[in-house]
């Protein structure tokens, strides 16, 4: 008699249906949501996401992250190839090509603006979770994002990396540690002066036998 092939138990097979069902919920929620039927789905007796959430958080051998982000992810490179292969059309000058250009521009009109509704829909949610979040993958992201792409002042959020990862970006001495996250943005005029104070209240602290604040500034009164 040969030996029931892995992943045969109940357990996982009550695993492996609960995980379709919740893709399939996935699903179900972008149909809604295109179709405007968002308060229909709402009122669907049984489960929902959280409660989807909550069953599959703790199932070993399941990333809830990555259930949660495929869709998402997805749809974006989807996006991604539409808008590579368009911005391919208006390069080229030759007559096939030109024919093309005034659909393509058209297309990438209507990308811009599916980029600016995702924006508007989700950076502020990244923003709040950051100033939260003790995921420093997350921080470092919103950062980034922050002073690259929006010119924003992030020192409180780079302060709090500071804090959650007091090993990263200085070494004892103060200087900047070779290869840290820290150290990409010390030529971007926001962060400087957050990152010389912060040099400055470790070697006075270094220097006076005052005990080091974890957040890698001054010690608090």
């Amino acid at each position: 008699m040969k030996p029931p092939p892995p992943g045969s138990s109940e357990a996982d097979k009550e695993r492996d249906a609960l995980l379709k069902h919740f893709r399939a919920y996935l699903h179900l929620a972008i149909t809604a949501r295109q179709t405007g039927q968002e308060k229909e789905l709402e009122a669907l007796p049984g489960p929902n996401l959280l409660t989807y959430c909550r069953a599959l958080a703790n199932e070993p051998g399941i990333s809830l992250a990555g259930e949660l982000s495929m869709p998402v992810v997805a749809i974006l490179k989807q996006i991604e190839k539409v808008s590579v292969f368009c911005e391919g059309v208006l390069r080229h000058k030759e007559e096939k090509f030109v024919a093309m250009h005034a659909n393509v521009k058209r297309i990438l009109e209507e990308i811009d603006v599916a980029l600016t509704m995702i924006s508007r829909n989700f950076l502020h949610r990244l923003q709040s979770r950051g100033a939260v979040t003790q995921y420093t993958d997350l921080l470092c992201e919103v950062i980034h994002g922050m002073v690259i792409a929006y010119g924003m002042k992030p020192a409180e959020l780079l302060r709090r990396y500071q804090k959650l990862t007091p090993q990263d970006g200085l070494d004892e001495d103060g200087s900047l540690t070779e290869g840290s996250f820290c150290l990409l943005y010390t030529s971007q005029p926001v962060c400087v002066s957050i990152f010389q104070t912060i040099r400055r209240s470790r070697v006075r602290a270094a220097r006076g036998g005052l005990p080091l604040h974890r957040g890698g500034g001054a010690p608090r009164p």
